[in-house]
């Protein structure tokens, strides 16, 4: 089955620059997909491709772990 996108937004540009760069879901094989800029609230939105079954795109586990691990990274680096 093809994947499927789950969208995040956020107002930061520096920090969806690093999630970005950095983003690997930690389920699936997913990353980011695209950029766009929505013209009506100005937001910039990062759309994560997620494999099918993934538990992250189903909802059972949240994205936040991923997310900060990538707009953060030398935190969780040894």
């Amino acid at each position: 089955m093809p994947s499927t996108r789950s969208t995040f937004a956020l107002g930061d540009p520096k920090a969806l620059a690093r999630i970005i760069a950095n983003y690997h879901c930690g389920h699936c094989t997913g990353e980011v997909d695209e950029l766009t800029t929505n013209t009506d609230d100005g937001l910039l939105r990062a759309a994560i491709r997620h494999d099918h079954g993934c538990p992250v795109l189903a909802g059972v586990l949240p994205a936040a772990p991923d997310l900060t691990r990538a707009a953060i990274p030398d935190t969780f680096r040894p």
